[in-house]
């Protein structure tokens, strides 16, 4: 499933931004790239088609949904099978909706997979649902919806039209706040209202892309935004590492998905914000010896500047010592002096250069072993003064996503992908955008 085109609205709607009745769009991530994007895209604002429901059968957990019985809810899709996992969390966020919005004219329906439905009845999971649910038997449905891989979210507004298709997993919250908020009115009459406003959306984006053009985007004041909840994170189409060649047991994927806590003392220059931004951790040492890791400095730089705006680079420096847990070779290594050669070199470093991004002084070497585990063999090595050249990949809400070489096939694209779908960086470019639109 291809996680790419961040969309603020469809084609149609994009134009609509400054009139008084859409002042204030949601911001939503589709998933689909190329030609199936654009015809997705032409799918939008259009009426589902009356046979569609019709596609499914053996319903569950309420009747079977038609025309009649939908009109005026709000409909939201999620696409799921009960063995496979991944599209179980999409089926636990649905879930959620389906709860916090049912006193607002919501419908939650689950399509599964056209394989396996006979087993649904021991999934443990599927038990605790409280919406609707069905079978897509031949897969006409999906066929119908271009559907391309479990879980995939599709929002049915007040009026019947399919508003929005295929979108991530971070965005279907914010989707389905914005529709069951809309009377049947607004829906209905939002075609009509688009074009009659055309030419006052025309101006105002000219106005817009004028005030764009003098402001630099990277130099914002701090805005403030509300963070997605845990679960949104959670159900987010994160990195994989399923084309690398490596062998899992080479790669440190113990961690990923876990948090990696930096302190807030031991910065340099200062501790940067991080509030709706993902963080590259690499890891460095100041040793002559190590210079490998300080020329990976200007790289990072080129990196911090590329992504100013969604991503902070973090340089963390790492102590070369050994401890307790080493026995026999290291004894006659003296830890403290150590430490305090260390704290020199970085000293003497310092007062040379002060990188582009920022620098973290891990004395004790804890966010080493935090990212890559204590019993790492990695960790063992940092211990035994060999750094490593492995960095770390973190979502804004702090946890890890991917970590290992970046000369691995993976690494820039996987990069990428968290920029592109992180849920908080998404909310705090939401936010920014209202920002700029109420200077205009």
């Amino acid at each position: 499933m291809n996680k790419s085109s961040a969309l603020g609205f469809t084609a149609g709607v994009i134009l609509a931004l400054a009139t008084p009745i859409l002042a204030s769009p949601p911001t939503i991530t589709r998933e689909a790239t190329g030609d199936r994007l654009e015809k997705l895209t032409n799918m939008e604002l259009k009426a589902v088609d009356a046979k569609l429901w019709s596609k499914l059968t053996d319903w569950n957990q309420g009747e079977a949904l038609t025309p009649d019985n939908t009109k005026g809810r709000v409909v939201l899709v999620c696409t799921f099978a009960h063995w496979y996992q991944t599209s179980m969390r999409g089926i636990a966020l649905a879930q959620k909706l389906s709860k916090q919005y049912k006193d607002k004219d919501l419908i939650v329906v689950g399509v599964h997979h056209p394989d396996g439905y006979e087993g649904i009845a021991s999934s443990k999971a599927v038990k605790k649902l409280t919406f609707r649910y069905a079978l897509d038997k031949n897969g006409a449905f999906r066929k119908a919806l271009l559907v391309d891989q479990d879980p995939d979210f599709y929002v049915i507004d007040r009026a019947g039209r399919l508003r929005y298709a295929d979108i991530e997993s971070a965005s279907v919250s914010q989707a389905v706040s914005s529709l069951v908020s809309e009377s049947f009115e607004q829906a209905d009459t939002l075609p009509d209202r688009l074009k009659a406003d055309a030419q006052a959306r025309k101006l105002q984006s000219r106005r817009t892309g004028d005030l764009a053009e003098s402001i630099d985007m990277t130099k914002l004041p701090a805005v403030s935004f509300e963070m997605p909840d845990s679960d949104v994170f959670e159900v987010a189409d994160w990195p994989t590492r399923e084309d690398d060649s490596q062998r899992r047991s080479s790669r440190n994927e113990d961690t990923i998905g876990q948090s990696l806590a930096i302190p807030d003392t031991g910065w340099v220059p200062k501790m940067p914000s991080r509030a709706g931004k993902a963080t590259l951790v690499y890891f460095w040492n100041p040793k002559p010896e190590f210079a490998w890791t300080i020329s990976r400095i200007n790289e990072m730089d080129i990196i911090q500047r590329r992504y100013m705006r969604d991503l902070v680079v973090v340089g963390v420096a790492v102590p070369s010592i050994t401890n307790d847990r080493n026995r026999g070779r290291f004894d006659d290594v003296d830890p403290e002096k150590e430490m305090r050669e260390f704290m020199q070199l970085m000293a003497t470093f310092l007062k040379s250069r002060i990188p582009g991004h920022s620098i973290f002084i891990d004395q004790p070497g804890a966010i080493f072993d935090a990212a890559f585990g204590d019993n790492n063999r990695r960790s063992s090595n940092r211990r035994q003064g060999k750094p490593t050249g492995l960095v770390a990949l973190l979502s804004s809400d702090g946890v890890i996503r991917w970590i290992g070489d970046p000369s691995e096939p993976s690494y820039k694209g996987s990069l990428d992908q968290i920029l592109r779908i992180d849920p908080g960086i998404l909310a705090r470019r939401a936010a920014e955008s209202e920002y700029l639109k109420g200077r205009g």
